[in-house]
């Protein structure tokens, strides 16, 4: 007495249902896996431009931008290799590829220009340390006279005494 095949079939709605579903699955676990991937491209971008980025500014070289721009090609084209390889074993269609990429190019944009509005914001700072020390130091770099605003009165009174005599 055999097991009759037919009887073990499931009914066509219940395979459908079981299709969808593991449809549903592959497509969360893919999702997932992207996100991860993607995750991974922006920390290594984040860990690659920000400190060298946030050093070319402080160097406040002539050709700053030119080498942050670089540094940002070498960077983006690194990345966009290794997501390229990385997404090469999921089947996905080019306009979502692109996709993918051109997030990754905002992002790493995005890293740079937060450094920039960065180093802007102590941009003040550094313009007064640099007053202070130029103004406020001799030739040798010893400190000739204080720029603390108060004047002392007694000096104030020698020197227009000195001037009326």
């Amino acid at each position: 007495m055999g097991i009759d095949l037919n009887t073990l079939r499931p009914e066509p709605c219940v395979r459908e249902k079981l299709q969808r579903d593991i449809e549903a699955h592959a497509v969360s676990v893919r999702s997932t896996k992207l996100s991860e991937l993607s995750a991974d491209c922006e920390k290594q971008l984040t860990e690659a431009l920000s400190e060298p980025v946030e050093s070319l500014f402080g160097a406040s070289g002539i050709d700053a931008w030119t080498s942050i721009t670089r540094l940002y090609q070498q960077e983006m084209q690194k990345a966009l290799l290794g997501l390229a390889i990385s997404l090469s074993g999921f089947e996905l269609d080019q306009v979502f590829f692109n996709e993918i990429l051109g997030n990754l190019k905002d992002y790493a944009r995005n890293v740079v220009e937060k450094k920039s509005r960065e180093e802007a914001s102590k941009v003040l700072i550094h313009m007064k340390d640099r007053f202070s020390t130029v103004f406020s130091h001799d030739k040798d770099s010893m400190p000739s006279r204080p720029l603390s605003g108060k004047v002392d009165t007694a000096k104030k009174k020698i020197k227009y005494s000195c001037n009326l005599a």
